[in-house]
């Protein structure tokens, strides 16, 4: 997994490749601050779920659980 999760517009701004174009998106991004508050909310969500130690540790005990299960049938 990795940034294929996160999509534009609700989980991060994708700039273009330039320096000016980067510099446009933070300067738009920062003159509508507020407009941004629910891809803020969606992306510390998105990180909470999928990506800390708590839901790492979670897929892994899965794995371990299914492992587990499947050894004692």
């Amino acid at each position: 997994r990795g940034l294929d999760d996160f999509r534009h517009g609700e989980h991060l701004l994708i700039s273009g490749e330039s320096v000016s174009e980067l510099a446009h998106t933070v300067r738009e991004a920062c003159r509508q601050l507020s407009q941004y508050d629910s891809l803020v909310a969606a992306s510390v969500t998105m990180v909470e779920q999928e990506y800390s130690w708590k839901a790492k540790a979670d897929q892994v005990a899965a794995i371990i659980d299914k492992h587990y299960r499947a050894r004692d049938t």
